[in-house]
């Protein structure tokens, strides 16, 4: 890809979003993969030079780009590949990638002497 794939990526507790802009892709040209970390946006932009329309023309400005395109991120937290929600409009694909189990944060109970039995820092002593 001779031009940038601007991409924003943001996370809560229970999922990270990705969002690519891609003008001119059209959706059967554009694949999406992730095999633990990273994940990989790859396809095709059709190259308008190549177009019969476009042969024997004479260029006298382009700057639209075609062919093949790859970005690769790296997410910040493992995530269930099996849950992914992929949508594409308008040349926006949104991707919603949902954390793994051992990922998700989860509260930790704090003992206290109560919950113990003895207190912090207490140990019985057996005498020998």
């Amino acid at each position: 890809m001779s031009q940038p794939m601007p991409v924003d990526l943001y996370a809560n507790d229970v999922h990270a979003v990705l969002i690519a802009a891609l003008p001119v892709v059209r959706a059967s040209d554009l694949n999406l993969s992730i095999h633990e970390n990273p994940v990989t946006i790859n396809g095709k932009v059709f190259d308008t030079a190549k177009s019969e329309e476009a042969k024997g023309a004479t260029w006298y400005l382009r700057e639209l780009w075609g062919g093949q395109f790859q970005r690769s991120v790296s997410l910040p937290f493992p995530v269930n590949p099996d849950k992914v929600d992929a949508d594409y409009e308008d040349g926006i694909l949104r991707v919603t990638f949902y954390k793994s189990e051992q990922a998700k944060p989860r509260k930790i109970t704090v003992r206290t002497s109560e919950t113990q039995g003895e207190a912090i820092g207490e140990r019985s002593e057996s005498t020998s």
